[in-house]
């Protein structure tokens, strides 16, 4: 196995596309009745809070986004390092896993 490149794709199933489009769905939704269905409530909820300007909504929109993706990063990180040690094990004869990633050699 010296010199092989190891690849691993994923496969992003129902539950991350479900979850996914939740997640932007609800940042559109909140966005849209900010402006239009909310906008009294929110600006006293804001003032409230000692929330200043519409900038905090937006970091915190992209640190949301932010967190996605660095979730799916290290999920998909640790189930690499998974994959690779359960190799090892099966080389050595000891018992495989299935799991939803796919290790490649070229």
């Amino acid at each position: 196995m010296l010199g092989l490149l190891r690849l691993v794709t994923t496969v992003a199933g129902t539950a991350y596309a479900a979850i996914w489009v939740a997640a932007i769905g609800s940042r559109l939704l909140f966005a849209y009745s900010a402006s239009h269905w909310f906008a009294p409530q929110i600006a006293s909820f804001s003032r409230a809070a000692g929330i200043d300007g519409s900038s905090a909504y937006t970091a915190a929109f992209v640190i949301m986004a932010l967190a996605m993706v660095l979730t799916r990063v290290a999920v998909t990180a640790f189930r690499a390092a998974r994959i690779a040690g359960d190799e090892h094990r099966a080389v050595a004869g000891l018992h495989h896993r299935h799991t939803h990633l796919h290790s490649h050699a070229h």
